[in-house]
């Protein structure tokens, strides 16, 4: 059998080598996206490249690429000053670069330069990309249309519990000079790198399962570099945040920068500290308008008791006059009614003067006829009872001898001066028979000058 023809497989990788070498000798430059980058300790950075059609996430091409330490530190330096972002996951840049294969580690390409100018434009068109896309979709300013509570208290706020800004946050919350009461709850999120969305959307949808519990949603992060802040140019986030139903507060900026996630948010403040005084600043406000309305209050009551006062003063002045015309008509009527019955009084007792010292010269001469009549009929009377109270006294004071006798002859004392006794027992009852004595029974013989004392032995 005859053998077939073959190579090694490292004749293959050489051939391979030289065909790319001829065919690709130059340096191109190539837009692609970043979707892994690292350094390792010599210093040399190596870089997964893709690119992705818009709005779609299909990989369309991949490759691998490597900045060697030499060049990184220019590169890197350059496009950081120039751009203000670091090299990382999820850029778009404009490369130089040659194609380059190695027999072990394959087909690769190596990066000579980077256009900043290109990225900083890519950048800014992904952000009005976004902005125009919520715009369309009319969500935009829906959280801006919230009605900001009079004085948010409870508080949840998503953060990093490491982060400087958080505790800086919670700080200028406690000690506020009105010790005003916040309730602050914290949904711990990645605030940076590739875990932002994912963890702030995630925050976002535990606070609306407890949505009734809060008043607003403050997102927060503390100072770091301005490519940070790039993960908050993020569609997803800010489309959580537009429709969210409770008022968001963003401190997560710096004071030239603002990102897509502040531009939806019903309010926007650079730092966490700023949050944290806005808060404070509407309750502050409220206890100044609370005090204003106090003092009004107390304004218009003076005003009203002052109205008032005025109005019973007048009162009291009408009452007194009416009162003081009722009172001298009254005193006027009263006099000529006293004078008329006065004069009904005079005549009325003149009449009757007369008629008394008339009854009285009747009665006079009546009177001396009717006593001489009844002295001689009380004299006759006098008479009749003198002779009837002796008879009745003669006839009483011999029925009063016969009751003596009577009670004479039933005295015991005049029985006992005869000789008789009567014994009784201790308690005075009389004894009539032996039977009424029991054994040894006391008993008392009353005879007519003292008692005998004895007792029953048989």
């Amino acid at each position: 059998m005859k053998q077939k023809q073959h190579m090694t497989l490292s004749e293959l990788a050489q051939a391979i080598e030289s065909g790319i070498q001829s065919s690709l000798p130059d340096t191109y430059w190539v837009v692609a996206e970043i979707s892994e980058l690292s350094v390792n300790f010599k210093g040399h950075c190596y870089l997964e490249l893709i690119e992705k059609p818009e709005k779609t996430d299909a990989v369309t091409a991949k490759i691998r690429a490597t900045i060697w330490s030499y060049r990184y530190q220019l590169i890197h330096s350059y496009f950081a000053a120039s751009t203000g972002l670091q090299l990382q996951a999820g850029l778009k840049i404009l490369f130089s670069a040659t194609v380059e294969f190695h027999a072990v580690y394959g087909l690769s390409l190596s990066i000579t330069d980077i256009d900043p100018v290109y990225t900083i434009g890519e950048d800014e068109k992904q952000r009005n990309d976004i902005l125009q896309r919520l715009h369309a979709e009319g969500v935009f300013s829906m959280n801006k249309d919230l009605e900001m509570p009079l004085f948010p208290q409870r508080l949840a706020v998503i953060s990093s519990s490491q982060a400087a800004g958080y505790q800086d946050f919670c700080n200028q919350i406690d000690a506020n000079q009105y010790n005003l009461r916040f309730t602050v709850t914290l949904f711990q999120a990645s605030m940076q790198g590739v875990e932002t969305e994912q963890s702030v959307v995630h925050a976002l949808h535990e606070i609306f399962e407890r949505e009734h519990e809060f008043d607003v949603v403050i997102i927060i992060r503390g100072g770091g570099a301005k490519a940070d802040l790039r993960w908050f140019d993020n569609y997803t986030i800010a489309y959580h945040i537009a429709q969210f139903p409770l008022p968001v507060i963003t401190g997560i900026g710096h004071d030239k920068d603002q990102s897509i996630t502040d531009m939806v948010a019903h309010t926007s403040v650079k730092t966490p500290t700023a949050a944290a005084e806005f808060c404070i600043s509407l309750g502050e406000q409220l206890v100044f308008r609370i005090q204003d309305l106090q003092e009004q209050l107390v304004d218009a009551s003076n005003i009203l008791c002052d109205d008032y006062r005025n109005h019973l003063q007048n009162k009291v002045m009408r009452l007194n006059y009416v009162y003081s015309l009722q009172t001298n008509r009254a005193q006027t009527d009263l006099q000529y009614v006293s004078t008329r019955i006065l004069s009904a009084v005079s005549q009325l007792v003149y009449k009757q003067q007369n008629k008394l010292q008339f009854a009285e010269l009747k009665i006079s001469k009546s009177t001396q006829h009717y006593l001489i009549e009844q002295k001689q009929k009380l004299t006759h009377a006098l008479f009749q009872v003198s002779i009837g109270t002796k008879h009745q006294l003669h006839s009483q004071k011999q029925q009063l001898q016969v009751l003596q006798s009577q009670v004479d002859m039933r005295n015991p004392l005049l029985l006992l001066s005869k000789g008789y006794t009567i014994t009784t027992n201790s308690s005075g009852k009389i004894i009539q028979s032996i039977h009424d004595v029991s054994l040894h029974e006391t008993v008392l013989t009353h005879v007519s000058d003292g008692i005998i004392e004895s007792k029953r032995v048989k």
